[in-house]
């Protein structure tokens, strides 16, 4: 009798992968992304089918996981009927549907594609569930029988640490070993990860073993073993500050953006190791910036003025002379500079948001970080609280992982030009009608320790976990919006809370600084250089900065802002070192210039632009 077997559909499809996801193919038409797959069973692990490739190079996953591996173990039980089987994700009990070739079909939320054949996840009983199996009748690759030999002879569900040591001690290759550690993941509870990443910790046989057998796994390398090293040393290093560089190594990440499982075994426990940190500092700012050199100096003033500690600021492809600036500032422990240096098709943000609570070490040293853009400021009620630690104490009486602030945009204050002037001195909001359901957006403030990655609204955790998320005003954050129109998402908060603190969102500025937004571009997108063009007046962006001007909001109660003498005394301190003051010079010269040759391309080419990108241009002469 055959210990490896195909799987086919209840009507004799084949399942096969298509691009790496499982999927469904006749195999009729040649197609180089098309591959066949294979399972096994195991005595030792009940209920549970392990699909294989049949290349030890290729992986398996399917669409909603970002896990992926050569041997992809799923839940294997009685389905839509008694007289089939049916495929089921172990960790969530969804089960797996095929649906048939050539099929168009709404699933939830999902539509089968018609050229792909994607498996999809549902969790109504289909028949579409079921599946059959019958005899392999190609070649075995070594690892798959290696992989069956364990489990049928050594592992044991008793004592998964044992089983991890055996694969450790085992004598095959590295190679295998990794896959078959990535195959027990699906079997671990959570427990079990924290006892493993304990061990990390201590001079013992297995993290030993651990460490010299996947020495250049990329999360052992550069995260756990990193990690450790790091908690080793920091008491050590008395200097905050510095610069660190992302490379194109870490460009990868970005693939893991919003992503709320883990993609191996390895990332799993890098997330646990990291989760043993112990802070010994209280708040720090994380933001991202690209061209943003004019405004540098007050939003890092501002923050410093409100009590954190520290700030870390990821930068990309500047050409405005921050990169000296921050450089400078860097070097006096002012902030940590992490330059983030990338390959093409890389979307800044979406690579930072992973890495800075993923890879980077120094932010575990903060109870807290908040994750904002250079455009936004935190604002505390003053009347309530002196400083941002205060308003810290009070939200930890309740348990608090981490906290979603509403925002406000701030309007386009014409009458305050942007030369010698602060951002922060716009007081006037963006009346409701025009933004609407844009101020339920959040940024958020978490604990790095709690966390496996960001978006550039909400802390992500990892969907085998739970953490405490509440709103600025202590309630809880349950972002289920479906009657009012908003998606299920945690960018979204439940209600509006503006009492205690928000964020000062200085999206548009002045009409003139609202042409450097149009040249920098977004950063969640691609990166790409370009010269200015027409087509870098998007209308619809343009129409939303016109639309500000039909009616202001309110003004902005002064209970909200810093004291403006210690944020001018804060910036004065910092200019009054020469090299930045030098460097703010050169900043500020340059963007006038460029802010100088926008406006004169829009003068030479008036008669091209849209009908918004015409009103923005008299908006601007108008200012002048």
């Amino acid at each position: 009798m055959s210990d490896f077997f195909l799987l086919r559909t209840k009507i004799g499809t084949e399942i096969c992968l298509y691009d790496g996801k499982l999927s469904l193919s006749s195999f009729e038409e040649s197609n180089d992304k098309l591959e066949r797959i294979f399972c096994f069973f195991s005595k030792n692990v009940k209920n549970t089918i392990f699909i294989c490739t049949e290349d030890i190079n290729k992986n398996i996953s399917y669409i909603g996981s970002c896990f992926s591996n050569p041997i992809y173990p799923f839940g294997w039980d009685v389905g839509a009927s008694k007289t089939a089987n049916s495929i089921f994700d172990i960790l969530d009990h969804n089960w797996l549907s095929f649906p048939p070739l050539n099929t168009a079909a709404d699933i939830g939320q999902f539509k089968i594609s018609n050229s792909t054949h994607y498996a999809r996840i549902v969790g109504d009983n289909l028949d579409w569930e079921e599946v059959n199996i019958e005899p392999y009748q190609g070649d075995i690759p070594d690892f798959a029988r290696k992989a069956k030999d364990f489990f049928d002879n050594l592992y044991s569900d008793d004592n998964q640490i044992e089983s991890l040591y055996k694969i450790l001690k085992f004598d095959f290759p590295t190679k295998y070993k990794e896959i078959i550690f990535n195959s027990i993941y699906f079997f671990l509870k959570e427990k079990d990860l924290e006892k493993i990443s304990k061990l990390f910790f201590l001079e013992n046989d297995f993290s030993k073993t651990f460490f010299s057998v996947f020495y250049d796994n990329f999360w052992v390398e550069f995260g756990i073993r990193s990690c450790i090293s790091w908690n080793e040393t920091r008491q050590i290093k008395n200097f905050s500050g510095g610069t660190l560089i992302c490379d194109e190594t870490f460009d990868f990440l970005q693939h893991l953006f919003e992503k709320k499982e883990f993609s191996s075994i390895f990332h799993a426990l890098n997330f646990y190791v990291r989760k043993n940190i112990i802070p010994t500092k209280k708040a720090c700012v994380v933001t991202t910036v690209r061209n943003e050199g004019i405004y540098l100096l007050e939003w890092i003033a501002w923050h410093k003025v409100l009590g954190f500690e520290h700030i870390f600021i990821y930068t990309n492809d500047n050409d405005d002379g921050s990169d000296i600036l921050l450089e400078n500032l860097a070097n006096i422990g002012e902030i940590t500079l992490i330059k983030n240096n990338m390959g093409k098709n890389v979307r800044p943000q979406a690579k930072v948001c992973v890495h800075t609570f993923a890879i980077l070490e120094e932010i575990l040293d903060y109870e807290w970080a908040l994750v904002i853009d250079s455009d936004e400021f935190l604002a505390i009620n003053h009347d309530k609280f002196n400083n941002v630690n205060e308003y810290i104490r009070w939200a930890e009486k309740k348990q608090t992982d981490a906290i979603g602030i509403n925002w406000k945009y701030m309007a386009s204050d014409e009458s305050i030009p942007y030369k010698n002037s602060f951002v922060t001195d716009r007081r006037k909001f963006i009346a409701y009608h025009v933004i609407g359901a844009a101020n339920n957006l959040i940024k958020s403030m978490s604990k790095p320790n709690m966390i496996m990655s960001s978006t550039a609204h909400n802390a992500v955790c990892p969907s085998r976990n739970s953490i405490s998320y509440r709103l600025a005003n202590g309630y809880e954050h349950r972002y289920a919006h479906n009657s009012s129109g908003y998606s299920d998402n945690p960018m979204w908060a439940d209600i509006n809370h503006h009492g205690m603190i928000y964020i000062l969102h200085y999206h548009y500025k002045s009409s003139q600084e609202f042409l450097l937004r149009l040249y920098r571009g977004d950063v969640l997108k691609e990166f790409e250089r370009k010269d200015i063009s027409i087509t870098s007046f998007d209308e619809n962006l343009v129409h939303t900065f016109n639309s500000q001007f039909e009616k202001y909001g309110p003004t902005a109660d002064n209970i909200y802002f810093v004291d403006k003498k210690e944020l001018s005394n804060y910036i004065g301190k910092l200019r009054s070192i020469p090299s930045i003051n030098s460097c703010i010079s050169e900043i500020i010269a340059k963007t006038n210039d460029r802010i100088s040759l926008i406006y004169q391309y829009m003068r030479e080419n008036k008669d091209n632009l849209g009908e918004q990108s015409k009103t923005l241009f008299s908006i601007i002469e108008n200012n002048l």
